[in-house]
């Protein structure tokens, strides 16, 4: 599409223009967007300058329409932005500068690629902004349409098994709160083994693996891939843990082409929301088969090797600097979000940062090493779903607790029940990442998350 339909002015600008009289001083000196990470002070004279822009404009096709921005810059080089309208992107910044903040402390373990792969986000108004392009990424959903050789990802086999499985669990197939009330009082082993089965079908051509091994020059360079995206893997899963971040389906993940690098994007669900759904999410972070074929076969059942050991160092910064991270999330007291707001008021509370005081307390939790299946049901106590707060007093065997602490596993429910008894419920950084992978992992776990959330790829 061409910019001029959206934005004459913009489609017109041209900072060599400047001698005609057609920009004022301070349009001849607008900077690119996004050189700003609030770490270091403003240097304007360093920036780069806007010069114009590409008279070409790529509009998506999701919901909102956004469009793709191509900025000319005065250090020569383009600069990709999608322009997002009809939604609210200050939560996607204060995200990333959270993450940006997470990265500060990883800086200081030495190992290459242990940081989030972040983005620029300027809101301009309430309900517009820019986001940074990441150029030479795809999303996973898009790499396994494409390695399964279909051409709409509901088709991938897998998937299309799992979702027909969920849908016998209610009269009406448009009653999701019916369908996972049914199938969160299956047993384990009921669950288990049809998920086992349904992630059995992903075949190995499909897997990220492949993917990998088909563009590695050689031996080394698959190796080098691998350590990266271990690596990358490891601190986003640290990091969105630490922060609550849910939604975390296969289309919020981008994969950089060039490094292997995981790019997480799309932070609506934070500071651990996904509790609240109708559906709610009870695996802490991504780390499904799709992912664990990477780091097979040094990976082993339980997730070790360079995912494990840069899991463990993020969650020990995070730990050391508990009180630096709880000071840069309490922002979000100061200037609670909109939503938060409305749904503070909506349960009749009338400190309208209620909620956001409570999010911030279970980031505490997380920030201590406290297990996490004792955070999970702290805050499905607060779930707004009926049948999720019917599970909580459940008996014990069949309660919301017993699957996402593993009770039926014996050496799982041994570690729970002392870290109780004992600790108050914390942990060691090793036992919280071993816990952290163990529930992640877990069959039982994976099986009854949403269909939308693919837990079987």
């Amino acid at each position: 599409s061409e910019l001029l339909a959206f934005s004459p002015w913009l489609a017109k600008f041209d900072a060599r223009g400047s001698s005609s009289g057609l920009l004022s001083s301070a349009e001849e000196r607008m900077e690119v967007p996004g050189q700003y990470d609030g770490l270091l002070a403003p240097n304007p004279q360093s920036n780069a300058k806007i010069i114009s822009f590409r008279p070409q404009v790529l509009v998506m096709a999701s919901k909102q329409k956004p469009k793709r921005l191509i900025v000319l810059g005065s250090d020569e080089k383009e600069h990709w932005f999608l322009v997002k309208g009809g939604e609210d992107v200050r939560l996607d910044e204060r995200v990333e500068q959270l993450f940006g903040a997470i990265n500060n402390l990883l800086t200081q373990e030495g190992l290459v690629g242990l940081q989030v792969r972040t983005y620029a986000v300027v809101p301009l108004l309430p309900d517009l902004g820019l986001l940074e392009w990441v150029r030479d990424t795809k999303p996973f959903k898009a790499l396994v349409t494409e390695s399964a050789k279909v051409k709409n990802f509901n088709d991938v086999a897998a998937h299309r098994a799992r979702s027909e499985w969920t849908t016998k669990f209610s009269a009406n197939k448009n009653n999701i709160g019916e369908r996972y009330a049914n199938i969160f009082k299956l047993p384990h082993e009921e669950v288990s083994g049809a998920f086992k089965r349904f992630a059995g079908m992903l075949p190995s051509s499909c897997t990220l693996k492949t993917f990998f091994a088909q563009r590695a020059l050689g031996p080394e360079a698959f190796w080098h891939t691998r350590q990266r995206f271990a690596r990358s893997l490891a601190a986003t899963s640290a990091a969105s843990y630490m922060l609550g971040i849910g939604d975390r389906h296969l289309d919020n993940f981008l994969l950089s082409l060039d490094s292997g690098e995981v790019v997480p994007i799309d932070f609506g669900y934070s500071f651990g929301i996904g509790a609240l759904l109708p559906v709610p999410e009870i695996a802490p972070f991504r780390l499904t088969g799709y992912l664990l074929s990477v780091l097979q076969p040094l990976a082993g059942s339980l997730g070790h090797g360079a995912f494990r050991e840069g899991l463990e160092r993020c969650l020990m910064r995070c730990r050391e600097s508990g009180g630096l991270l709880l000071d840069a999330c309490s922002l979000f007291i100061r200037e609670p979000l909109m939503d938060w707001t409305a749904e503070s008021k909506r349960r009749g509370n009338a400190d309208v940062n209620w909620l956001p005081k409570q999010r911030l307390k279970f980031v505490s939790d997380r920030l201590r090493g406290v297990h996490p299946a004792k955070i999970l049901v702290q805050e499905f106590s607060e779930s707004p779903v009926k049948w999720v707060k019917e599970r909580l007093t459940a008996p014990h065997a069949d309660s919301i607790e017993a699957i996402v602490a593993g009770l039926h596993d014996p050496s799982r429910r041994n570690i729970y029940e002392s870290a109780l008894a004992t600790r108050g419920g914390v942990l060691s950084v090793e036992e919280q990442a071993l816990a952290l992978i163990l529930q992640a992992t877990d069959p039982n776990v994976l099986g009854r998350a949403w269909e939308g959330w693919a837990p079987e790829i």
